[in-house]
């Protein structure tokens, strides 16, 4: 797990070493597209007839890398303030017995946080969407997404899993809190309320236990071969 353990993470991690290594690749990208003219110019010594070419295509491939980068590294700057501002949330919890494990690595992908409860065992899966959501029209890839990785802790621990897809700027059309597909649906700001108000699932003396077990499993999961 990028040479840190699982309790040492912290949320938003992964999303924000993404954000650094694509801004990396457009810095050495646009240096060698600015670079390329300066050296053809010394080989065709500086004839304007000869460079204009090479220098509007290193104009047209900064062009298309500023519309195809930047985006990219958006989103991933997004998504790392989102999951960042739900982690907040969830950090705020440990004096009512949550504890955390933020930013999972399971060997097949990443689960942006996990917690273990009085209320029970839930995976969040954190979407930065902004504005109003109809829960009716949610990407059913972010629900299958969602799902999956509660099944992934599910198996892990023998417990059952409720999977939480948790949109960290957003409201929901109609109910704050939703459900579809076997995923709970709900806004960062009614997150705190929803544990709160689960059943309780698992007795307060197995919490730290579980957590362990758990924060165990993903190491040797994310360890590599």
């Amino acid at each position: 797990m990028s040479g840190s353990s699982v309790l040492s993470r912290v949320a938003g991690q992964y999303a924000r070493a993404a954000t650094r290594r694509y801004l990396l690749r457009a810095a050495v990208a646009l240096a060698i597209l600015a670079f390329v003219p300066v050296v053809a110019g010394v080989v065709a010594g500086f004839h304007n007839l000869a460079i204009v070419p090479i220098e509007l295509a290193a104009i047209a491939s900064m062009f298309v890398l500023d519309r195809v980068v930047t985006p990219i590294i958006g989103r991933w700057h997004r998504g790392a303030l989102g999951e960042e501002y739900v982690g907040t949330i969830i950090d705020g919890l440990r004096p009512e017995a949550w504890l955390a494990i933020h930013d999972a690595a399971t060997g097949r992908g990443n689960i942006d946080h996990i917690l273990v409860g009085p209320g029970g065992l839930f995976t969040v899966e954190t979407k930065s969407h902004r504005g109003r959501i109809d829960p009716m029209l949610v990407d059913s890839r972010f629900l299958k997404q969602a799902y999956a990785e509660g099944k992934v802790v599910e198996r892990i621990t023998s417990l059952a899993v409720e999977p939480l897809l948790v949109f960290s700027h957003a409201y929901l059309c109609g109910r704050a809190v939703s459900s579809r597909d076997g995923v709970t649906i709900l806004p960062a700001r009614m997150l705190r309320r929803h544990l709160a108000a689960r059943p309780q699932g698992i007795p307060a003396s197995r919490v730290a236990e579980v957590h362990a077990h758990l924060a165990a499993a993903l190491e040797s999961a994310s360890a590599p071969d």
